[in-house]
């Protein structure tokens, strides 16, 4: 940059020199230029290279900061200030010459007069050229200051890009790191929510799992207590069991004592009632005989009737004690099916417990399942569907390849017309090397002009006057070629700058088509990540969903198991109910069957009332043998009646006895069965109620027991929940911290950035400005220095005007020419050593030296010529009238030469 800002400064300082050299050749011969030739090296343009690389590569330098693009803007500022004043001072003494009339011509040749005259004439010619020249320099000038204003606006633009690329990525990270403060805020909000909420059903969970705990305790101790009270119940039962049997043995026993007393009691009575007969027989012997022969035989068959009856209530009552004992039996066994049933139905409820807890378990992990089975889906829908996420990824790769296109196209466009700007600059460096080649054929040909003036006017001959004209010829025709170079290397110079305005908007254009790419490109990380995340939530779902299924099986098996426990338990519960009934209706048949023994042994006791009464058959038989023989032994048989009879009475008092205590033991015995039996029936009833409550509150217990699980689970999951949903609210919290710290980071930075755009942009506006005002000013110089050249001609007619007085002079009018003469000699020797001295060392002192100097110059020229060497004059080629214009031509281009020598130098 910095090489071609100073190859650009060298072409405008070449360009203004050029220019100068156009408008002021056409109206003056410059061979009087040979008295500044010691000077002609400060003219040549290279050597304001070094100034204007050197505020190039400062403001190249300077434009790495805003501070350094702010300082170069305020320098530039000022510089276009002090031109335009300069400018505007330098326009107004320009018109003023403009508006100078030249004077009259003067004839006269007194030589005071003539040179007053031509001092006057000089000085105002001087005036002119002096004010030419400054126009060159302003011009000059504006022209350094428009290329440091071009080279600011540059920087400034290029550090208002940069400023503002800076400032588009702190906006970005700002707006980024707002989003991620938002997200994480509400992530922390919702994490905390989601806490508050964990705790408040841990809580609850805990107060539930109290409850639960506090009710299986209860149900144990009333299923303790109930168990208690039914192995109590069962021994209560047992004793009044035991009670009842002895109660039945006693009263199987009194019932034998009492039969068996009522024997005794009816053999007592038939005793009695024989020897009563006997008696009566043995004294109506003789005339019963054959009534009690009869009487015998009707109570022999009584007595067998008596003693079938009897045998058949005998069997009865048999049979119905042996009922009686069956249905005990089968009391018994009853009783002993129950206890098993109740065992079975206590390890049934066991066995149930344990498949419940089991089905509680198994509940819990496909919960579990079903719950990540429903995030896994919740995580899948919000993935999206794999298939969208490839049509995403397609459509993607479709716009990378769009973009990409675009990108391609934009970068060609670019590429060719940054490669059309590169051919017009090296055609432009070409066109600058040839105006370089011109300038310094130019240089060459204004050297070889002004020494064929400096060997014409040493050795005034004709082919040295037809060798300087030539010279003259080439000089102008180089001028020419050097004004077409400036032209074809400003032109090229204008296509190349729009070119490279056109390339550098096309390579801004690639920005955006590139910004595209990229944006498409991560658009397909995005969409392929996006893809990635489906897939592995759909795999996540899948194989949640194989869980549930896993889980489901076992829950169905578990759940199969319980309903068999279940079964089991009211199989159980059945049998036991069952037991208990049969006990029930064993008893009910141990009642009957002891109702039936009473009474077969009753209606045995009335037939062994009955067959007592009617005697036996052998007895009766006996009888009706005795009686047969009672006939033959009445009187022996009366004596032994009697004495039977007394004894038979004694005999039935004392079984009459027996039967009174057999009877009332047996009536006791039987009261004893029947309280034992009402006992036995409250025991079994109590029993039964303490084996029903012992079920209930098994039950109870078997509820209260999977309550109290179902709490636990519920309890320890709200606590897990709880833990997790406070790790997450810290979390949540930490990343809210760290993206609250990045956003306040990321809205400084956008501050910052804002505020250096904000400044790059005020010096981008401030550089334009300055930029015009250059502009302006290099325009205002232009028109100045065309308006000057203008004025050439006048400044020219003017030296003529002057050298016509000086050539006319007569030296010889008076007597005291000598001393004049003498005096301008002594001047001319001073004024000699004055232009030694400026050309040697003192030219920046005063351009008014050089000039004088010059005047005096031609005056000793024009002295020596008159007095020393009249060729000059005598050349027939030329006549005086041209010889005079040569002269008053070299004065007035030794005039402009020395002045803008002086110019140049000072530049």
């Amino acid at each position: 940059m910095e090489n071609r800002n100073n190859a650009l400064h060298y072409k405008m300082y070449k360009s203004g020199k050029s220019i100068v050299y156009a408008g002021l050749a056409t109206t003056a011969a410059l061979a009087g230029l040979v008295l500044a030739n010691t000077n002609a090296t400060a003219v040549h343009a290279d050597a304001a290279t070094p100034t204007s690389a050197a505020v190039t590569s400062q403001a190249a330098t300077t434009a790495v900061a805003s501070d350094a693009v702010s300082d170069a803007n305020s320098t530039v500022a000022s510089a276009n200030t002090a031109n335009s004043s300069a400018i505007a001072s330098n326009s107004a003494a320009v018109k003023s010459d403009a508006d100078t009339t030249v004077p009259a011509s003067s004839t006269t040749t007194e030589p005071k007069a003539a040179t007053s005259e031509a001092t006057q004439l000089t000085s105002q010619a001087k005036g002119i050229t002096d004010n030419t020249a400054t126009a060159s320099q302003n011009l000059s000038n504006a022209q350094t200051t428009l290329t440091s204003a071009s080279a600011n606006v540059k920087s400034a633009t290029t550090a208002y890009e940069a400023a503002k690329s800076a400032a588009d990525v702190a906006s970005k990270n700002a707006n980024k790191a707002a989003e991620d403060y938002t997200t994480a805020k509400q992530a922390a909000k919702d994490a905390q929510a989601a806490a508050m909420a964990a705790q408040k059903k841990a809580n609850e969970a805990g107060q539930s799992f109290n409850a639960a705990s506090d009710a299986l305790v209860a149900a144990k101790k009333a299923a303790k207590d109930a168990q208690d009270a039914a192995n109590a119940a069962g021994e209560k039962l047992e004793v009044a069991k035991s009670t009842l049997a002895n109660a039945n043995k006693a009263l199987n026993d009194a019932h034998e004592a009492n039969v068996a007393a009522i024997k005794s009691y009816n053999d007592a009575k038939s005793a009695l009632e024989k020897a009563e007969q006997l008696v009566k027989g043995a004294q109506d012997a003789a005339d019963q005989a054959k009534n009690n022969v009869t009487a015998a035989q009707n109570g022999l068959e009584n007595a067998k009737s008596a003693a079938s009856a009897y045998t058949e209530a005998q069997n009865n009552a048999n049979n119905a004690g042996a009922k009686l004992e069956d249905a005990n039996s089968a009391l018994a066994s009853a009783n002993t099916a129950l206890d098993t049933a109740h065992e079975a139905n206590v390890n049934a409820i066991n066995n149930y417990n344990a498949a419940s807890n089991a089905v509680s378990s198994a509940q819990t992990a496909f919960d579990n399942a079903r719950n990540n089975e429903t995030s896994a889906a919740e995580s899948a829908a919000k993935a999206g569907s794999v298939e969208d996420w490839k049509q995403n990824v397609a459509n993607a790769e479709a716009e990378v390849a769009k973009a990409e296109t675009n990108l391609h196209n934009a970068q060609f466009i670019a590429q060719h017309k940054r490669a059309h700007a590169d051919n017009l600059k090296t055609l432009w460096d070409q066109a600058g090397q040839k105006l370089n080649d011109a300038t310094v054929n130019e240089a060459q040909k204004l050297d070889a002009y002004k020494n064929a003036y400096h060997v014409w006017n040493n050795d005034r001959t004709q082919e040295n006057w037809n060798k300087y004209l030539q010279a003259g010829k080439q000089y102008h025709e180089a001028q020419s070629a050097t004004t077409d170079a400036q032209t074809a290397a400003t032109k090229l110079g204008q296509e190349y700058t729009d070119a490279d305005n056109a390339a550098l908007k096309a390579e801004a254009a690639v920005k955006g088509p590139q910004t595209a790419a990229d944006q498409a490109k991560n658009n397909v990380t995005a969409a392929h990540n996006g893809l990635i995340n489906a897939q592995k939530a759909h795999q996540d779902y899948l194989d949640a969903q194989a869980t549930v299924q896993k889980t489901g099986k076992a829950l169905n098996n578990v759940q199969q198991n319980l309903k068999a426990a279940q079964h089991q338990v009211i199989v159980a519960r059945n049998n036991s109910k069952k037991a208990a009934n049969d006990v029930k209706v064993a008893k009910a048949n141990v009642a009957a069957a002891q109702t039936a023994f009473d009474e077969a042994r009753n209606t045995e006791t009335n037939a062994a009332e009955a067959a007592a009464k009617a005697g036996t058959v052998d007895e009766w038989q006996q009888n009706v043998e005795s009686s047969e023989k009672a006939a033959e032994k009445a009187e022996t048989t009366l004596h032994n009646a009697q004495n039977a009879l007394t004894e038979a009475q004694q005999n039935l008092k004392a079984a009459q006895h027996q039967v009174i205590v057999a009877r009332d033991n047996y009536k006791k015995a039987a009261n004893d069965v029947k309280t034992a039996k009402a006992n036995v029936a409250a025991a079994q009833t109590a029993f039964d109620e303490a084996r029903n409550a012992e079920t209930k509150a098994d039950e109870a217990q078997a509820v209260a027991q999977e309550a109290f699980n179902k709490a636990q689970t519920a309890f320890d999951e709200a606590r897990n929940a709880e833990t997790k949903a406070d790790e997450a609210a810290k979390a949540a919290n930490d990343k809210l911290a760290t993206a609250t710290k990045a956003y306040d980071d990321a809205e400084n930075a956008l501050t910052k950035a804002d505020e250096a755009v904000k400044t790059a942009h005020q010096d981008v506006l401030n550089a334009n400005q300055n930029l015009k005002d250059a502009q302006a000013n290099v325009e205002a110089a232009q028109k100045v220095v065309n308006e000057a050249a203008a004025n050439a001609a006048k400044a020219s007619q003017l030296l003529e005007q002057a050298n016509n007085l000086l050539k006319n002079i007569d030296w010889n009018q008076n007597a005291n020419n000598d001393s004049d003469n003498n005096n301008s000699g002594s001047n001319s020797t001073n004024d000699d050593n004055i232009i030694t001295n400026n050309n040697g060392s003192n030219v920046n002192n005063s351009s008014s030296h050089a000039v004088n100097n010059g005047l005096v110059s031609e005056k000793v020229a024009v002295k020596s010529n008159n007095n020393n060497d009249t060729k000059a004059a005598t050349l027939p080629q030329t006549g005086n009238e041209n010889a005079s214009a040569i002269v008053a031509l070299g004065a007035v281009s030794a005039m402009f030469g020395l002045g803008l020598a002086a110019k140049k130098r000072e530049f």
